[in-house]
This record gives structure tokens, C-alpha cells and sequence, in this order.
């Protein structure tokens, strides 16, 4: 793509990316609900919730918060050029 030249991007001055992966820290902040499910009279615990009274248990929980939201470039590949040609 080209770009005109003149401020911060100068004439033939290539740059932006065809691609970009978001790293953890760009994407935004969030966490993920699990809903965990114990029936029967098993024995034993979901995170804190005991099953074993015959009637099950179930649990929602969440994963640790993840993300921090950072701004990232979408610039795509450019050139910079100058626009207009001086005739006189």
C-alpha cells in the first residue's frame, strides 16, 4: 500500500506486517466459566462443594483473569512515497 510521505513515515520507508498473533498481553482482559458437575453419592469435592448426600453437586467456577489489553499495530505493508510532483 502506499503511504504519502511526511510526518512521521519517510519516502521509500517500508514497514507495517501481512500478519500479526496476539500475544497474551493483547488480548483483552477475560476469564473463562466452568461449570463442574459431580452425581451419585460419590464422595469427595468440586472446589470446595462436597458431593456425597446422594442428591450430586455442582460447581461454577472460573480460570485466573488473563490479557491486559495492550494496544497492537494493524498497520498492513506500506511504502512511503511523495504524493504530489513539483512542477514549477
Amino acid at each position: 500500500m502506499l503511504v504519502g510521505a511526511g510526518g512521521s513515515i519517510s519516502a521509500n520507508e517500508t514497514g507495517g506486517n501481512s500478519t500479526h498473533t496476539l500475544t497474551t498481553n493483547e488480548m483483552p482482559r477475560h476469564q473463562h466459566a466452568i461449570t463442574l458437575l459431580q452425581s451419585g453419592s460419590n464422595s469427595g469435592s468440586l472446589t470446595s462443594v462436597s458431593a456425597g448426600n446422594g442428591q450430586g453437586s455442582s460447581r461454577a467456577v472460573n480460570t485466573d483473569w488473563q490479557g491486559g489489553g495492550a494496544a497492537f499495530s494493524l498497520m498492513q505493508p506500506y511504502l512511503g512515497c511523495y504524493i504530489w510532483q513539483r512542477i514549477a
